[in-house]
């Protein structure tokens, strides 16, 4: 695939993205923080642990990608104490991976990427398939954020990527 059709597809995955959390985070809003951080039994325990691990995934990726230090030892890491923190970070991240997806060169499209696991195992894998998981995974883990505020009784957001884009 040619790289400016992968750039073309990251810049749509990443605004897709950055509106379908808009969405989540504003229904997440009416749920107090008490009820956002109770464990639920999900996976990363709570909503706002599984917000967390979805802003823990992206920003490994993120430093795999832009070749800096991973700033996360764990998953399930809780890198904000609030969700008021979470929302804010997770707006200023979006609009970083737009900008970082509109913007950088072209060669980081082409061909293989290389990195290392967080158990230190490295791997190359072609670019198509790892920005597909990098956008899957918020996807993947907002689908549970959804589950969890609908068994709060919470009316949840449409998240297609036709009426979100």
């Amino acid at each position: 695939m040619h790289a400016d059709t992968i750039r073309q597809y990251c810049i749509l995955m990443a605004t897709y993205n950055r509106n379908a959390n808009e969405t989540l985070y504003e229904a997440c809003s009416h749920l107090s923080e008490e009820e956002l951080a109770s464990d639920k039994g999900a996976f990363f325990d709570s909503i706002l642990g599984t917000l967390g691990h979805i802003m823990v995934g992206d920003d490994i990726w993120m430093s795999r990608f832009e070749k800096t230090t991973n700033p996360h030892e764990r998953l399930d890491a809780l890198p904000y104490n609030t969700f008021s923190e979470l929302r804010t970070a997770r707006a200023e991240r979006d609009e970083r991976f737009i900008n970082f997806f509109k913007t950088v060169d072209d060669t980081f499209y082409e061909g293989d990427f290389a990195f290392t696991s967080m158990a230190g195992d490295s791997f190359v894998k072609p670019l198509q398939q790892i920005v597909s998981h990098f956008f899957n995974h918020q996807t993947h883990h907002r689908g549970q954020v959804h589950t969890l505020l609908t068994q709060s009784g919470i009316k949840t957001p449409v998240s297609d990527l036709p009426y979100l884009v």
